[in-house]
């Protein structure tokens, strides 16, 4: 048993003798009612006094004490007053300081408080007495906490005197009472609770909304960007009131208090991001600020800060708002993680842009420094270069400060480490969006794998392939045949007005033919042959009117094996003046519409898709 354990050895042998024989009974595996009694009848004899027949050993009091507190099956029962008598008798002896440390008084004056107050107890004269000699520093009461623990201690027991002699009436009323107002005030928390959880709920299905906007209205091509993005910022402001009103009304519980805080700086920053997108920098500075202000600990909005400053030229600002963002890097917990890595990487780019205007600036933290090669290093190395896949490339280049990229078009991703020949990196333009890059040495290639967001819809997600091989781009040096003169292709046939008005096509340079062997020119010729019977002209008519009309074939433009239509969209005034190209094309198993011919669909996303299953035209 722990308090025996405690306990000093009795300077006297024969004392010894029984509390090792104490110790035996109560730490034995079985014991039955007379075990308990015997080692009550020796506890008893220990603490007695030397003229009483005892032992005069009185830190056995405070196992007397624990026994009679809580009880110890199966022959002592629990007895609250007994306890407190136990107690009270250890600390207002004169020489217990000798013998007990003041930890272990102070552990006792802590439990008789308690036995007193959950008892209850109640004290006689004599022994309310030795609680305030307790309380004014005599015997026990001079050392650590114990006068305090007692004054304590009086007070429970002055209520407890006074509630014992009170009418039976009045106390019956009392009680009812307070009874009432504790069901009130219970009733009254819960109510806070739940328009707290309310609110919470309601803020978070408006964030996940505006975040779908985010991200349609961060993808490139995207002709509806500057509405979806404002449209966005109004769903976060929204959510914003909706805990700002909980907040100011004292509607949620104190304990929610925190959480709505924080959820709150989270939508504000949220909203800031929106602002620097449309680069509309001064109301993006504005709302940061105020997201601080709800989670001063919130690192995205310290960077989103900064960069509001960068974009409103203030460069000293600029400075100190970096700065007290990597000293936020710096003091986070989890600043190993991967995405506290990519934030790190994002703050100290941002600090070079500013360190180019501030040159004398110090920087309160080391920059990261290069890692050192080790021998997983050799396979970072070997995927470094462009590599090709059906449809485009995309390049793997190590910046300066060891950052690994990803880089497609206009789009770029840091890659962490994951294994030894595994990469993960998150895509910016659509928060949530995982690449998860595979390195195969023996066949030299790399496996790209595009994971969606958790919260996108299953309908809504991206139907076509996900998984890409890509191969070693390398220089061909392939000797050509001798080629005849290109002649010029036929041209569209154009109304006059279209005529007056008319481009040549302009077709990406990213799916321009590549010189090719000669079997692959043969393979070539077959398919444009097979081609010669596809339909000149198509015809679209459905909801979206600026997509309807008349498609014409581009001659000699074949994508996917299935040839591309074209069609030049006009002002709905009459006019006539070509506002934009559409394309009509098949990609990923699907016909569709698209302003650019572009393998990738973050770049060229779908106007308009038609299901195709069978594969036919």
């Amino acid at each position: 048993m722990e308090v025996v354990n405690r306990l000093p050895r009795p300077a006297d042998a024969a004392a010894l003798a029984v509390l090792i024989d104490v110790q035996r009974i109560l730490c034995s595996r079985c014991v039955d009612e007379e075990d308990c009694q015997h080692a009550l009848e020796m506890l008893n004899k220990l603490a007695a006094q030397l003229d009483d027949g005892g032992y005069g050993y009185f830190p056995a009091l405070l196992t007397l004490a624990s026994l009679h507190g809580s009880g110890f099956e199966p022959g002592i029962p629990r007895n609250a007053a007994r306890a407190a008598s136990c107690l009270l008798q250890l600390l207002t002896q004169e020489t217990i300081c000798n013998d007990l440390s003041a930890d272990i008084l102070d552990e006792a004056a802590v439990q008789l408080c308690g036995v007193i107050r959950d008892g209850p107890v109640l004290l006689n004269k004599e022994q309310r007495a030795q609680l305030g000699d307790l309380a004014q520093g005599l015997a026990a009461g001079a050392v650590g906490n114990v006068a305090s623990w007692a004054g304590f201690a009086g007070v429970e027991a002055d209520r407890i005197i006074q509630e014992a002699a009170e009418d039976p009436g009045v106390r019956a009323r009392r009680l009812e009472q307070e009874a009432a107002r504790k069901a009130g005030r219970e009733l009254e928390a819960e109510r806070q609770r739940e328009a707290g959880r309310v609110a919470l709920l309601s803020a978070d299905e408006l964030r996940r909304q505006g975040n779908d906007l985010c991200r349609q209205g961060q993808l490139p091509g995207n002709s509806q960007a500057r509405q979806q993005l404002s449209r966005a910022a109004a769903l976060y402001d929204e959510a914003t009131q909706v805990l700002s009103s909980c907040l100011q009304e004292s509607a949620c519980a104190l304990e929610q208090t925190a959480e709505l805080h924080k959820q709150r700086g989270l939508l504000l920053s949220n909203t800031t991001q929106v602002y620097l997108t449309l680069e509309n920098w001064r109301e993006a500075l504005r709302l940061a600020e105020m997201s601080l202000e709800d989670d001063p600990r919130n690192i995205k909005a310290h960077y989103r800060r900064a960069r509001a400053h960068v974009g409103l030229s203030e460069w000293e600002a600029a400075a100190q708002a970096v700065n007290e963002a990597l000293q936020q890097l710096t003091a986070t917990v989890n600043s190993g993680s991967s995405d506290m890595d990519t934030m790190r990487l994002d703050c100290w780019r941002l600090a070079e842009e500013v360190s180019k205007q501030l040159p004398k600036w110090q920087w309160s933290c080391a920059k990261p420094t290069v890692r050192q090669r080790t021998t997983e290093d050799d396979f970072e190395q070997r995927i470094l270069g462009r590599w090709k896949y059906v449809g485009g490339s995309f390049e793997i280049r190590l910046e300066p400060w060891g950052a690994l990229i990803f880089h497609e078009d206009n789009i770029k991703i840091d890659l962490m480490r994951k294994s030894k020949l595994r990469w993960r990196g998150e895509l910016e333009l659509i928060s949530g969006m995982i690449l998860h890059l595979s390195y195969e040495p023996g066949s030299d290639v790399l496996v790209t794998e595009f994971i969606p967001p958790d919260d996108v819809p299953v309908e809504q997600q991206w139907k076509g392939p996900r998984t890409f091989t890509a191969h070693r781009a390398t220089e061909q040096h392939t000797v050509l045949p001798v080629q005849e003169p290109q002649q010029e292709p036929p041209k569209l046939s154009l109304t006059p007005t279209e005529r007056s008005e008319a481009k040549e096509i302009a077709v990406p340079t990213a799916l321009e033919a590549s010189p090719l062997p000669a079997a692959a020119l043969a393979e070539q010729e077959v398919k444009a042959t097979e081609m010669d019977n596809v339909p000149t002209n198509v015809w679209l008519s459905g909801e979206e009117e600026m997509l309807h009309g008349r498609y014409e074939l581009v001659p000699g433009q074949v994508l996917s094996n299935r040839p591309v239509y074209h069609r030049r969209r006009c002002d709905s005034t009459g006019s006539g003046v070509p506002l934009q190209s559409l394309f009509f094309w098949y990609r990923g198993g699907n016909w569709g519409v698209t302003t650019l011919l572009r393998s990738s669909p973050l770049a060229a996303p779908f106007l308009l898709r038609c299901a195709d299953v069978a594969g036919r035209s």
